[in-house]
């Protein structure tokens, strides 16, 4: 008997399955409708049966939830492709300490570097990912800070930048000399 009640609402659960697929408000409508299941089945003549509705009720259950899950995953999210970057960068010949170099792509997040004492920078795109969004760049180079509050670079470095790099798959090496002049 419950076979025939399971097979008879077959179509139903397909439908029901499509729905949950594609509305997290569509899952209510088949939680109701695998308890009407249920209650039909909870008969005496029927409980070993109705062990059996719960178990293929729990089992599409867990179907369903681990595609819903899966439906949103990938690897890299939104998140676009990204490249090392790192270089140098120079003051008149002198490596420039402290300067904080960014990297502008003409469509999303930048990245970011400070340089160290021998003037090397390594771009960070996110906290834990290193490197630069593919494509072309603008570049600023800046010494201000807040605690010094003082820029030694000319504006066409930051403010008025005429720098510029392209990232391109695999490592990438972007040096800058720059003049104070």
């Amino acid at each position: 008997m419950i076979h025939k009640l399971i097979m008879s609402h077959h179509a139903e659960f397909v439908t029901a399955i499509d729905r949950a697929m594609r509305s997290p408000r569509a899952n209510r409508g088949l939680r109701q409708r695998k308890s009407q299941v249920l209650l039909t089945a909870m008969t005496a003549e029927d409980a070993p049966a109705a062990n059996l509705a719960v178990l293929s009720l729990v089992t599409t259950s867990l179907v369903i939830f681990l595609f819903s899950s899966l439906a949103g995953c990938s690897t890299h999210g939104d998140r676009p492709e990204v490249a090392p970057v790192e270089g140098t960068v120079a003051l008149d010949g002198q490596p420039l300490v402290d300067a904080t170099v960014v990297f502008h792509p003409d469509q999303g997040k930048i990245s970011m570097a400070k340089t160290d004492e021998n003037g090397h920078y390594e771009l960070v795109y996110l906290r834990d990912i290193k490197g630069a969004k593919l494509g072309h760049h603008r570049v600023e180079i800046t010494t201000w800070t807040e605690q010094t509050r003082q820029e030694r670079l000319p504006p066409k470095y930051h403010s008025q930048t005429e720098l510029e790099a392209d990232v391109g798959e695999g490592q990438n090496t972007h040096n800058f000399d720059l003049q104070s002049t």
